[in-house]
């Protein structure tokens, strides 16, 4: 994951911490967890991003993103 902010990008952890900000309750009473240091977010979150159907669950389908979500993509 990379995050760019005024030219400035972020990754793994760092991007996500400041994704989180951006989104609405509850998510960004994630960002207690990077209280944490960062070497072992970063590992935490290569887990993650290793098994993201253990974590997240596997659609049949995909979603096809329609309205403003559109204008949020690359």
């Amino acid at each position: 994951m990379v995050y760019i902010e005024d030219g400035v990008p972020y990754f793994k952890s760092n991007a996500l911490r400041k994704a989180v900000h951006l989104l609405r309750f509850p998510w960004p009473g994630l960002a207690i967890g990077f209280i944490v240091p960062r070497s072992i977010r970063d590992w935490v979150y290569g887990l993650v991003a290793r098994t993201p159907y253990r974590v997240f669950g596997k659609r049949e389908e995909c979603v096809v993103p329609t309205g403003d979500l559109t204008e949020r993509l690359l």
